[in-house]
């Protein structure tokens, strides 16, 4: 995938999970600061280690607690290319 496609599968998935219509969404704003919540947040993360198959606690270094509060839609795409 390239990372407009990814982008645009993760504005999928962040809207199903937060309410918002994919177009609302913003690339650069936390998505917390965007109507997600904490477990809105985790949620959507064991969904987006299912659909795109990793595991973030276990393949990166990332520490979810600290990451997904001020983590936004770019954040989750440089994620991801990564472990591509």
């Amino acid at each position: 995938m390239n990372t407009t496609e990814i982008s645009q599968k993760l504005k999928s998935i962040i809207a199903s999970f937060s309410g918002l219509a994919e177009s609302a969404i913003k690339d650069d704003v936390p998505l917390m600061d965007q109507g997600l919540d904490s477990l809105s947040a985790a949620e959507l993360l064991f969904e987006l280690e299912d659909v795109f198959g990793f595991d973030i606690n276990k393949e990166t270094d990332i520490d979810t607690n600290k990451f997904l509060p001020t983590a936004t839609l770019n954040d989750f795409v440089r994620l991801i290319e990564k472990q591509q």
